[in-house]
C-alpha cells in the first residue's frame, strides 16, 4: 500500500526513503521535504493533492514507477501533485525515474520549478499541467523523454496551462525540446500568457521546440492567446540546415518560418 502519510506543517528531512510499493512521500500543507533520498518506489516518488505552502528542496529522487503502475497517462515517477497552491521545487536532483520527472497537475497555482537537475528520465522532465501561474528557471534538463516503449517526451511540457514563464534554463540531449500545448480539455484551463525565454536549447535531428493542439482545431493558441517564445539560444546538433525543428500550426516548420511567424527573432541559431 502507499506509505509515508504525513500532518500539515511537517518537515521531512535527511532521510533515506526507498522500496515502498506505492510512494515515498505523501504531500500536505505546509510541509518542507528537504534533503531527503527518495528511491525505487512502485509508483511516485512524492505524491499528494489539495495542499498548499510546500517545499521540496535539495532531495535526489531516483528511480521511481517500478512495480506494474502505470507510469504515463495516470501517476507515476518522481514528483506528482495535484491540486496544490504556492509550491516551490528547488535544487533537487531528479533522475533515471521510468515516468515524468517534475509533474504538476489539476489546477495547481504559483509553482516554481528552479535550479533543479531533471536527468534521464523517460517522461517529460518537467510536465506541467492545467494549471495556471507556473515559474519554470535556471534548471539543468538533460537526457529526458527516451520512452521504453518508443514513444517521445519533453524536456519541458507546459500542458493547457496559464500564465508561465520559462526561462534561464539548459536544455541538451532531450528527446524533444519545449513545448506548449493545448489539449482537448479547455473547460479546465487554456494554454494562454506562454513566455518561453532565454533557455540554451541544443536540439538533434528528432527533437522539436514550439507550440501544438492535440484533439481540437482550434487556431487561435498560435496567433491570439499571447503564447510566445524570444530570445532563445538554439545550437542544433546536427548538419543539415534545411531540418525544421519548430512544431506551429502546419506542423514541423524551419528556422526561417519560425521567425517569420514572429518567434524569437532575437534569438541565436547555431549549427555545429
Amino acid at each position: 500500500g502507499r506509505t509515508g502519510s504525513a500532518g500539515s506543517g511537517w518537515t521531512v528531512r535527511d532521510n533515506v526513503i526507498r522500496d515502498n510499493h506505492g510512494y515515498g512521500i505523501k504531500v500536505e500543507s505546509g510541509m518542507d521535504i528537504i534533503n531527503n533520498v527518495i528511491k525505487n518506489m512502485g509508483q511516485m516518488g512524492i505524491a499528494g493533492a489539495n495542499a498548499n505552502n510546500v517545499l521540496i528542496k535539495n532531495n535526489e529522487i531516483v528511480n521511481n514507477c517500478i512495480s506494474g503502475f502505470q507510469c504515463f497517462g495516470f501517476g507515476g515517477g518522481a514528483v506528482k501533485i495535484n491540486n496544490m497552491t504556492n509550491v516551490t521545487l528547488k535544487g533537487n536532483y531528479v533522475h533515471d525515474n521510468p515516468g515524468h520527472g517534475l509533474h504538476l497537475d489539476q489546477e495547481s497555482y504559483n509553482i516554481i520549478y528552479e535550479d533543479n537537475v531533471v536527468r534521464n528520465n523517460e517522461g517529460n522532465g518537467i510536465h506541467h499541467e492545467t494549471g495556471d501561474g507556473a515559474i519554470i528557471r535556471n534548471n539543468l534538463i538533460e537526457g529526458n523523454g527516451f520512452r521504453s516503449d518508443g514513444g517521445k517526451n519533453f524536456g519541458i511540457m507546459v500542458l493547457s496551462s496559464a500564465n508561465v514563464e520559462v526561462y534561464g534554463n539548459t536544455l541538451r540531449g532531450n528527446a524533444m525540446g519545449i513545448i506548449g500545448r493545448q489539449d482537448r480539455r479547455t473547460n479546465i484551463m487554456k494554454l494562454r500568457n506562454l513566455w518561453v525565454h532565454h533557455n540554451d536549447i541544443t536540439l538533434d535531428g528528432s527533437a522539436r521546440v514550439g507550440l501544438g493542439i492535440d484533439g481540437i482545431s482550434d487556431t487561435s493558441y498560435f496567433t491570439s492567446k499571447n503564447n510566445r517564445f524570444t530570445d532563445n539560444d538554439y545550437t542544433f546538433d546536427y548538419d543539415n540546415d534545411n531540418f525544421k525543428p519548430f512544431k506551429w500550426i502546419s506542423g514541423s516548420v524551419s528556422v526561417s518560418k519560425w521567425k517569420d511567424v514572429g518567434m524569437d527573432t532575437g534569438g541565436s541559431f547555431t549549427w555545429l
